[in-house]
Order: C-alpha cells, then sequence, then structure tokens
C-alpha cells in the first residue's frame, strides 16, 4: 500500500475517532459498544456468485430428485412385472 493511501485511511479513522469521541462526551461511554449504523454497499461480485452457486445447487438437487424419482418409478414397475 502506497503512503497517500496510508495517509487517506488513517485521516478517516482519526475523523470517526473524533466523531465518536464527541458522542461519548454527549451520550456516555456505550456508544463505543454500539455498532455502526451506515452500513457500507454490499459487494455486488460476491452477492452474484452466491446466487449462482446457490441456484447450481437446486438445479443439482432438482435433477437428483428426478432421477431418483425415476428409479423408483422403474423399481416398482420391474417389481409388478416380476
Amino acid at each position: 500500500m502506497d503512503l497517500e493511501t496510508e495517509n487517506r485511511i488513517a485521516a478517516i479513522l482519526m475523523k470517526e475517532a473524533a466523531e465518536l469521541r464527541q458522542r461519548a462526551e454527549r451520550e456516555g461511554v456505550h456508544v463505543y459498544l454500539e455498532r455502526p449504523k451506515v452500513r457500507a454497499r454490499p459487494n455486488s461480485r460476491f452477492l452474484t456468485a452466491t446466487v449462482l452457486g446457490v441456484q447450481q445447487s437446486q438445479c443439482l438437487i432438482a435433477f437428483s430428485f428426478q432421477l431418483v424419482i425415476l428409479c423408483v418409478d422403474a423399481l416398482v414397475l420391474s417389481d409388478k412385472n416380476a
């Protein structure tokens, strides 16, 4: 990581710490224990990959289930013919 990026990150962290300290002075020490209310934007590539993985798993399960049904039907028919 280059020096400019490190300085930018340090400035952001210092600003957040100063704001948190001011809130703690107004509202009390418990603000240090709270989780931040602002959430970052979700990682769209991760979410897309997760959804595709789930869809593939569901297709595989559905296909396997269909094969099981076909095998059971074949066994039932063979038992009736025997």
